[in-house]
């Protein structure tokens, strides 16, 4: 009898474990790719390459925490969500969040690099100055980006955006279709995300505080601690 259960019962995790070896493919095909377009462009040392895919590490190890923390039951499903949202952050950053991001960081720092990143959205009259950014405009699929520094700016964003993605998903994927945590997901990685960015270190409003109404230097964010 217990020979029998077993027997049944081994095609069927066989085929559930299957699913989540298809997203890790696509989650690779697609992280291979953007990084294929960074070699391609021949502007990113491999060291800094390198030293990207070990921030890498860290979306990923709080992914295997959160997952962990599921009933066994639903780890399998979890950790489908996590790929997937993987997945999803790179095709949303690369196609809008980089240009919300840092598509007017050009407009506070001159550098040859970030000459086309200079076209910011403010809700503010024009009179205001160029200080009161709220989102960049320039810079969608990374259309005048692929420079060395645009890039970098883009290779340090990835880590924490694909975190706050991973969250977010994970936060709703068992109240919710899956349909609708992606796209929660998907809105926080090419928009919610991208925009506090743009905020706090693109070039936009709060980072700016210091010189908009004299608030010191403004908000600072080390190392994305915020």
């Amino acid at each position: 009898m217990i020979a029998h259960r077993h027997a049944r019962d081994a095609p069927v995790l066989a085929v559930d474990g299957q699913r989540p070896q298809r997203r890790y493919a696509v989650a690779l095909i697609v992280f291979t790719f953007t990084l294929y377009l960074m070699l391609d462009a021949d502007v990113i040392p491999m060291w800094r390459l390198l030293a990207a895919g070990l921030a890498m590490l860290v979306p990923w190890g709080l992914a295997l925490l959160l997952v962990a923390d599921h009933k066994p039951e639903r780890r399998i499903r979890a950790l489908s969500a996590v790929t997937a949202a993987f997945a999803l952050t790179l095709l949303a950053y690369y196609a809008v969040g980089f240009a919300l991001h840092f598509g007017g960081i050009g407009l506070r720092y001159e550098h040859p690099d970030l000459d086309a990143l200079v076209w910011e959205w403010s809700a503010l009259n024009e009179n205001w100055g160029a200080t009161w950014g709220m989102a960049g405009l320039a810079g969608f699929g990374l259309t005048g980006a692929r420079t060395p520094v645009a890039l970098l700016l883009l290779l340090s964003a990835l880590p924490a955006a694909i975190t706050a993605t991973i969250i977010t998903v994970l936060s709703v994927h068992d109240r919710a279709p899956l349909a609708l945590a992606f796209l929660i997901g998907g809105l926080t990685a090419g928009v919610g995300y991208p925009l506090l960015g743009n905020w706090t270190e693109g070039g936009g409003w709060l980072a700016n505080l210091g010189v908009n109404i004299g608030a010191g230097q403004g908000f600072l964010d080390f190392g994305h601690s915020a």
